[in-house]
């Protein structure tokens, strides 16, 4: 027998100016929002928990809700189905993953929230750059109007007040000492390898490995270091010029549960929100980050591959403590992921 259930994809609006005083709920998956009577509501409410058609028919007269209504059941029956036409409440049997999405796996993994994004951003429209459209005359327009209200001149992050600083550098030859692999993987990952003219500023745009949406580039690089070629606590990995910029000599890794003994440091990959949501000003800006930070990971990962090294991507980790670390709060930048680096293969695991 078919069971009812409320998607994980609604959220109900109570009356108020902002509904014109109407009872709405809006559906998630196809970004819809729909005025409802209030024994929709009720419907909504009662099948929060998978219910049998037979249960809420009941549950309506126990309580007098159909009698103080006025409806008889063939309008609750009819009311019901609207709502599963609009994929507010979803039929299913209890033996079939009646869902291509529940919500409820994700929450049980934190990850309710990142999970009504991306629904919400689903199909959002993008601008048609293809020939003879008016995508970039659109986006150039944009830019134009965006710098007039307010400069467009975040490019990269500098600092002023630090420990010590090294220039990253590289030769021409097979790099053999730890901290040459080291630096050419910083190189490569997070450093500006040219610019490009930017027609609404006269900042110009920067060009890294990773073809950053735009011309955003919005993720930065850390390092902390636990070895001595590269004096240990924290690094940034500043992109122009490029160099290691020593912020604190701290070394503390209870930022993560666990690590391997053999860990020689670990590279943090934070998001600056506001370099993309200057340019993305809808809802997608948030997406267009995490394919930022994918590529910088991919770019990581390849190269310590070729140089021998172990890299473990932590998604996990206690993101405050990090950013006391580095000194910033959580609207400035976000923390997107920990890359732990070994020399040698993960045996067992130990707390660092």
């Amino acid at each position: 027998m078919s069971y009812f259930q409320t998607s994980g994809l609604v959220k109900i609006r109570f009356p108020s100016h902002l509904t014109s005083g109407l009872w709405t709920v809006e559906e998630k998956l196809k970004k819809s929002t729909f005025s409802i009577p209030k024994l929709a509501f009720f419907l909504i409410l009662i099948c929060v928990e998978p219910r049998k058609k037979c249960d809420i028919l009941s549950f309506l007269r126990k309580r007098r809700i159909i009698r103080d209504s006025n409806a008889d059941t063939g309008q609750i029956e009819s009311i019901l189905d609207q709502l599963v036409i609009n994929h507010i409440i979803v039929p299913f049997t209890p033996q079939q993953d009646h869902s291509s999405f529940n919500p409820d796996k994700w929450k049980s993994r934190d990850w309710d929230a990142a999970a009504h994004y991306h629904f919400f951003t689903w199909y959002i429209p993008f601008l048609n750059y293809s020939e003879g459209q008016s995508g970039y005359a659109r986006s150039s327009q944009n830019m134009l109007q965006y710098h007039l209200e307010q400069p467009d001149d975040q490019r990269f992050k500098s600092y002023d007040t630090f420990l010590y600083r090294e220039l990253l550098s590289y030769s021409q030859n097979t790099p053999s000492s730890l901290k040459e692999k080291l630096h050419l993987i910083f190189l490569l990952a997070f450093t500006k390898i040219r610019e490009v003219p930017c027609h609404w500023s006269k900042i110009p745009l920067i060009r890294r490995t990773s073809p950053s949406g735009g011309s955003r580039h919005p993720t930065e690089g850390y390092f902390l270091s636990k070895i001595k070629e590269i004096p240990p606590g924290l690094h940034h990995i500043q992109m122009d010029p490029p160099q290691l910029v020593h912020l604190s000599v701290n070394t503390d890794t209870n930022f993560l549960e666990v690590c391997d003994s053999n860990t020689i440091g670990f590279i943090i990959l934070t998001s600056i929100f506001e370099r993309n949501m200057y340019k993305y000003r809808g809802s997608r800006a948030f997406r267009v980050i995490h394919m930022d930070i994918g590529h910088i990971i991919g770019t990581i990962e390849q190269l310590g591959l070729i140089f021998g090294m172990k890299t473990h991507v932590h998604f996990n980790f206690n993101e405050l403590k990090l950013l006391e670390s580095i000194g910033v709060s959580k609207s400035q930048e976000g923390v997107m992921a920990v890359i732990s680096m070994s020399l040698k293969l993960y045996k067992s695991e130990f707390k660092c």
